[in-house]
């Protein structure tokens, strides 16, 4: 809940909060959000996200 904005607690934004995040690119987001001290391993795993919500879950539409 608090990664979408809809905790009560917690100090970075959620997804909610982040202007622009449905055109920003997933890593990016993630970022704004997680605030990692490694801000670019995220978009190394995107392509294996996308993959495998594409095998398991073929009836759900893509998230962009």
């Amino acid at each position: 809940m608090s990664f979408y904005g809809v905790a009560r607690f917690g100090s970075n934004p959620g997804l909610i909060q982040i202007t622009g995040c449905q055109t920003m690119p997933p890593g990016d987001v993630f970022q704004a959000v997680q605030v990692s001290v490694f801000p670019d391993r995220y978009a190394q795993w995107e392509q294996f996200a996308r993959d495998l919500l594409a095998q398991e879950s073929p009836t759900v539409p893509p998230i962009y």
